[in-house]
């Protein structure tokens, strides 16, 4: 061999070892860029179960799979499922028989790393009618966060460890935002208690409204349910619920709990609670969204109501849901000057005052969670 075939031959070894590293790097680069989109995307969500099904639904996409779960931690022992893929009807019993830390999924948290297993049939994953299987850990540092397992190839080909890396890469980046939203809603439990520890201080102060915010709560959040609201709308359907009568905490306990009717500046006092509710309330950030919906649940759909004596669709949507409840709840509570109404004239009121007083929609949308025993009646 001559030097210039031996030369010719070197460069064709240099272009294809080029052309091979090209076409990593590109492959890399298209991967990073991916994941950078994906994870861009999901950043500001907050809601475990949407992010859940989010990073599964691209972890599906990007290995091309037939099935796949992803569980999070909810204390340093228990797995919950938040999140599944291509299981079909039969998807709960399977996974009552399954125990991921007997399995893929228990290797791959107690390693901290991917774990491969290209046949799967004399595992654990095999109830869940896995054959082969993926499973990578979401960490973020030395914090077990949860796991993603993907099984089954739709090509039928194996996983590979360009395979692993990749999934690994997006858990990594993911692993984060699933710490952010941990961390939120722990705040927002607290925020939620201490809420609740000052609707008590309220209710103490009259003993007729004891458990009526919480009620209002619960119906509100039924009426949210069936309208098919987000989970974010009705944790702020809830609080709002909740918080709706704070302001009454700066009024004095013998308006609240009179026997007689109110005069005119006694009901001027009352009428000043959702003013005050704001007031208390408005310099919590996370509270903020919320205001709108506690300053107008005492208005009218067709007007007249207070402060503003707004109408129809420019009342926000969880005060109109709260003026239907607030009412419910009221004529179905013993109070101070009267006793509860019966069941039949409570409902009776409620259809009469759609339109006027109400908004209809929310009112069908009352009657369907009352109809399904979403709504209880002591």
């Amino acid at each position: 061999m001559n030097n210039n075939d031996t030369s010719n031959k070197k460069i064709m070894e240099l272009e294809s070892d080029l052309e091979k590293f090209t076409m990593e790097l590109s492959s890399a680069y298209e991967e990073l860029s991916l994941i950078y989109e994906i994870t861009n995307e999901m950043e500001t969500l907050l809601d475990p179960e949407v992010l859940s099904s989010q990073v599964l639904d691209k972890a599906v996409k990007l290995l091309k799979v037939r099935i796949g779960f992803l569980m999070l931690f909810e204390d340093e022992n228990k797995l919950i499922l938040k999140a599944s893929k291509g299981f079909g009807l039969g998807e709960p019993e399977r996974f009552n028989k399954y125990n991921p830390f007997k399995g893929i999924v228990g290797m791959a948290i107690s390693q901290g790393k991917p774990v491969i297993w290209c046949d799967a049939s004399d595992k654990e994953e095999a109830r869940l009618g896995i054959k082969s299987c993926l499973a990578v850990p979401i960490l973020v540092r030395a914090e077990k966060i949860g796991v993603i397992c993907l099984g089954d190839k739709t090509s039928g080909e194996s996983f590979y460890s360009s395979d692993e890396k990749l999934i690994f890469t997006l858990a990594i980046h993911v692993g984060a935002i699933f710490a952010n939203s941990r961390l939120h809603h722990r705040i927002e439990s607290l925020l939620f208690d201490t809420v609740k520890a000052l609707v008590s201080a309220i209710e103490q102060k009259d003993p007729y409204t004891k458990g009526h915010s919480e009620r209002v709560a619960e119906i509100s959040e039924a009426i949210a349910d069936e309208m098919t609201m987000t989970n974010e709308e009705k944790q702020r359907v809830k609080i709002s619920g909740i918080l709706h009568d704070v302001g009454k905490i700066g009024i004095p306990a013998s308006i609240l709990i009179k026997l007689e009717k109110l005069d005119y500046e006694e009901w001027e006092k009352i009428s000043e609670h959702p003013i005050k509710s704001v007031s208390i309330i408005k310099n919590i950030e996370e509270l903020k969204k919320i205001l709108p919906s506690i300053y107008h649940h005492h208005e009218r759909y067709g007007g007249g109501g207070y402060p503003d004596g707004i109408s129809g669709e420019q009342i926000p949507l969880i005060a109109r849901i709260i003026a239907v409840t607030d009412t419910f709840d009221a004529m179905n509570s013993n109070r101070a000057y009267r006793s509860k109404l019966n069941l039949e004239e409570i409902l009776r009121e409620i259809k009469d005052k759609s339109g006027s007083q109400f908004d209809p929609r929310v009112v069908q949308y009352f009657f369907f969670a009352f109809d399904k025993g979403k709504v209880k009646v002591e």
